[in-house]
């Protein structure tokens, strides 16, 4: 799957680490991972192992690709990988769902929900 680091080195915009704030990402596949419809980059490999050890940590909002609604994923939030991207879920029903027809849910969809609470959007990982 592309990525969007052409685009954002066409445009010469560049990104901080998702685990080391304040340290340029590398924009390159290597140092990327997608999770649910969100693309991170990390400025070592390293940053990258750090992050799929725990991706609840770093990721801040996501949106459950079976129903929509934006969440805050935790420790203990159902995940799947598919496709090369790892997913995250806001309870056992979605994701039972999902491994009915991961390829049905694994592209964006354009009716995405607002977060739960207003609360939910100022809380830090």
């Amino acid at each position: 799957m592309q990525g969007p680091a052409r685009f954002l080195r066409d445009l010469k915009i560049s990104l901080s680490c998702a685990v080391i704030p304040g340290t340029l990402a590398r924009l390159d596949a290597d140092h990327r991972e997608f999770v649910n419809y969100e693309t991170y980059y990390f400025s070592s490999l390293d940053a990258k192992t750090s992050f799929l050890a725990q991706a609840h940590r770093y990721t801040g909002p996501l949106t459950d690709p079976v129903t929509l609604e934006r969440f805050r994923p935790g420790e203990d939030s159902p995940r799947r990988r598919h496709a090369g991207r790892l997913f995250y879920f806001t309870s056992e029903s979605t994701v039972l769902e999902f491994d009915d027809a991961p390829a049905l849910y694994s592209t964006p969809r354009l009716a995405m929900r607002e977060l739960k609470s207003l609360e939910s959007r100022f809380e830090l990982p």
